[in-house]
């Protein structure tokens, strides 16, 4: 089945829940009114009778009664409307969010009890501190990534679906917030964060891809560097963007060659200080930092040249992203 059929797909199985749950509020109204107007002429029934053995004051009492009857039918169709169109409201979709991001109407249409299923079943906790956006639904599929490209989308070729961390993290990062992922070390991190990266830069005017750098990928090892690299690499090139890789252990001329037109860096903490020391790197453009292995980086020492690399990057419109495999107080 193709995007566009399983997006039909989608919006028909909605669009026969709300048929049905209109047609069952159709035939409770009107069993609801039947019943009205049974009791109704029970009380007529009643008051007749009264009338001709015991008088007005029966007659009084059968009206109370009629009346009473009617009012109880009446409260009885209302909750049966209230009640099916609280079961309507459970199973329609969430609305959109506003924040830069809007999610895939195959996503939308999904019933929260297949995402309820999907975050117990890859054991997915999302906390928002700050609670300045809706809560938003994990992408539970490639298809539902906002990247039209097709070179840009070549790269989920190799995967069947999106990681836990994938699928949590990228809402909020295409929503422009700030990200803390944790997830072990082989989870697919680096597309958690790259692929939310090169969809942003490509998203910038010609002009403004000039500038510099615009992405800045912090890691605490060469080993690590090098493998980031290669898979941006990948992402990068599709898109037409320039990624290079600097760490210490190697020939900087060689390195610093390689940094004209570059529009991410992927970095160990003391090579790149050296360069924005020396004048080779300004990050004052970055407007995407990410600080992979934060743990393994505090563990190594590098928190004062963490800082320094932060403080070197865009002070307003930056998003941080910080991705670790442990979570202790040190890290937080």
């Amino acid at each position: 089945m193709g995007k566009r059929e399983r997006e039909e797909a989608a919006a028909t199985v909605d669009a026969e829940v709300h048929k049905k749950a209109k047609k069952e509020k159709k035939d409770k109204t009107e069993d609801a009114e039947k019943a009205a107007r049974k009791a109704a002429r029970k009380a007529a029934k009643a008051q007749k009778k009264s009338e001709g053995t015991s008088g007005e004051a029966d007659a009084d009492e059968a009206k109370a009664e009629a009346k009473r009857l009617k009012k109880a039918a009446k409260a009885a169709a209302k909750a049966e409307s209230s009640a099916t169109s609280t079961t309507s409201e459970t199973v329609a979709a969430p609305v959109a969010a506003t924040d830069g991001y809007t999610e895939h109407p195959g996503l939308t249409a999904l019933p929260q009890s297949e995402i309820d299923a999907f975050i117990a079943e890859k054991f997915i906790t999302v906390t928002d501190e700050a609670k300045a956006s809706p809560a938003y639904r994990p992408i539970t599929s490639f298809d539902y990534v906002p990247i039209t490209d097709k070179a840009q989308r070549a790269p989920f070729a190799n995967f069947k679906t999106p990681s836990p961390i994938q699928a949590a993290a990228w809402p909020y990062l295409y929503a422009g917030r700030d990200v803390i992922g944790v997830a072990e070390t082989g989870s697919g991190k680096t597309m958690g964060f790259g692929v939310p990266c090169i969809r942003y830069i490509s998203s910038l005017s010609a002009k403004e891809q000039k500038k510099g750098i615009k992405a800045c990928i912090v890691s605490p090892t060469r080993e690590l560097a090098v493998q980031i690299q290669e898979q941006l690499v990948k992402l990068a090139e599709p898109a037409g963007l320039k990624t290079v890789c600097v760490y210490g252990g190697v020939n900087k001329d060689q390195q610093r060659a390689t940094l004209t037109g570059a529009h991410i860096v992927v970095a160990t903490p003391g090579r790149l200080n050296d360069f924005v020391s020396e004048g080779s790197i300004d990050l004052s453009n970055v407007t995407y930092a990410v600080l992979d292995e934060a743990d393994r980086m505090l563990d190594k020492g590098f928190e004062e040249e963490v800082r320094k690399i932060l403080g070197s990057c865009a002070p307003t419109g930056r998003q941080t992203l910080m991705f670790t495999a442990t979570w202790p107080p040190s890290v937080r």
